[in-house]
């Protein structure tokens, strides 16, 4: 496009101008050529059968503090979508995730078969390790 314009018209920073113009225009967004590999096909969780044996849990953060928590964790029930919000701190530590989970959660619902999150492995495996410790359970 700077090519074609300058071709005919010049003014100083005529490139930023263009550029500018570029990143905004709607139509070049929904037509320029994708630069990376296709994205795989997305694969649907599988159906839970009982309540609270598969859950989901994410982190809403940045929020106005209030009485100390800027964060809060939601946990929700795969089955029935029931929900806990559970404030929490956006420097919340493995142990105390897995703190508030045990206390707001399996207290009331037992342990889960499994849980979805986009937290990462590295954040589940420390969960579940201190999940093993705190109700003094070895693995195999």
């Amino acid at each position: 496009m700077l090519g074609l314009i300058s071709r005919t018209y010049w003014w100083p920073q005529m490139w930023k101008l263009v550029k500018d113009f570029i990143k905004t225009c709607d139509i070049y967004a929904r037509s320029k050529t994708a630069h990376h590999c296709p994205y795989g096909l997305l694969r649907p969780l599988p159906l839970p059968d009982q309540l609270w044996s598969s859950i989901s849990m994410d982190f809403i953060t940045d929020l106005p503090p209030s009485e100390g928590h800027d964060s809060i964790l939601v946990v929700v029930d795969q089955f029935t979508k029931m929900a806990h919000f559970i404030p929490c701190s956006k420097a919340i530590s493995g142990l105390e995730t897995t703190n508030l989970i045990l206390a707001n959660v399996v207290r009331l619902h037992g342990l889960p078969d499994d849980i979805v999150s986009d937290r990462g492995a590295p954040l589940f495996s420390h969960f579940w390790k201190c999940v093993f410790r705190i109700l003094s359970t070895t693995t195999k």
